[in-house]
């Protein structure tokens, strides 16, 4: 195959985001618009404010993460565990509910207007700021991407019937009944992404997603070793086509910074060796490729690691970005571009004619 070929090849590829708590965390660093918080699994509800839930029953558990509690009262068949489970269900999802993105441009704001149609944002959180700042980049384009969410979400629906899913309020596009609630899976250390029609098919969205995509952002998800289910997801349908196509792809870790670089690969290990060590981890959104190359994060990709460019781009996200017209300023050219189907990078040292001529 000639050097180009494989180039048109990648550029037209997909880019998969994995989210986890600590993406939502990191979009809501103060809070949401009225300074409720979100949380990682461990101190959880401590975290929310919903401790008093567990007053009155014992527990064997002395561990503070929401798995172990929560499968430990839904493993138990004693009433008062069982009373106790339904109010945490309750409470959990009315929490979650309440919540409201500020109003200024968040990190998901941002990791939405970064990527387009060919591309996915799978998500493992209950909360809808992601759905909610979904609502506000379809003011500025509706080339955005396809979302997923593998346990449930708070503003998802579906429809019973067609299998159809988007923002619960809707109404399927198809037989036009209104969505009924997703559901919401709960931490026990059994998961079963199959029963439920809706989790099931939001787990066949993330199958071909990590099959097919050149490069999988992982953002504040640490594929906990408990979730046995979904680490062997990712890893058959990784493999999916042969290991020697991953061969160029790449993965991208943005954690914490208090999370090591021994504790990620401890979780990312497996992948990380199914694309030969081609890894790159990052403690900010702004240093990923989604930052970088804001809707051409492919043709981004492509350019640096097959093309050997060594440059950076003109039109990059920053943190400084927190006004929504100058955000669809910037990205401005880039839609423009996309309009006539020219889907190029704009080089650090571009000019207009650069672009239009192929540099």
């Amino acid at each position: 195959m000639e050097k180009g070929e494989l180039e048109d090849i990648f550029k037209k590829r997909s880019h998969l985001v994995i989210l986890g708590a600590g993406a939502t965390i990191a979009a809501l660093p103060n809070g949401d618009r009225f300074g409720k918080k979100s949380s990682v699994m461990n101190d959880f509800l401590s975290n929310l404010g919903l401790s008093s839930i567990l007053d009155g029953v014992e527990l064997k558990t002395t561990s503070t993460n929401i798995e172990d509690i929560y499968s430990e009262l839904y493993e138990r068949s004693d009433e008062k565990a069982i009373q106790v489970r339904e109010e945490l269900e309750k409470q959990v999802y009315n929490y979650f509910s309440s919540l409201r993105i500020p109003e200024e441009p968040t990190i998901y704001d941002l990791l939405l207007l970064s990527l387009t149609e060919k591309d996915c944002i799978v998500s493992f959180n209950w909360d809808d700021i992601l759905i909610q700042a979904f609502q506000r980049a379809k003011k500025i384009t509706s080339n955005l991407p396809r979302l997923a969410f593998l346990h449930g979400n708070v503003g998802a629906g579906y429809c019973k019937e067609c299998g159809e899913y988007g923002a619960r309020r809707n109404r399927c596009h198809s037989c036009g009944s209104y969505f009924i609630p997703a559901p919401l899976l709960y931490p026990v250390r059994e998961k079963d992404y199959h029963t439920h029609k809706f989790i099931f098919n939001q787990w066949e969205v993330l199958r071909y997603f990590i099959a097919s995509a050149a490069v999988v952002t992982v953002f504040g998800y640490s594929a906990p070793k408990t979730d046995t289910a979904a680490i062997e997801i990712f890893k058959d349908n990784f493999l999916k086509f042969g290991e020697n196509v991953r061969q160029l792809d790449r993965i991208e870790i943005i954690e914490a910074p208090n999370k090591t670089h021994e504790e990620i690969y401890e979780s990312w290990g497996d992948f990380i060796g199914m694309t030969h060590g081609h890894i790159n981890i990052h403690h900010s959104f702004f240093d990923s490729l989604l930052a970088e190359f804001p809707r051409r994060t492919m043709e981004g990709y492509t350019h640096r690691y097959i093309s050997g460019y060594w440059g950076s781009s003109a039109i990059k996200f920053e943190s400084s970005d927190n006004s929504f017209t100058d955000i669809g300023k910037k990205i401005a050219p880039l839609l423009e571009d996309e309009e006539k189907d020219i889907l190029e990078i704009y080089p650090d040292n571009y000019s207009k004619n650069s672009i239009d001529n192929g540099y």
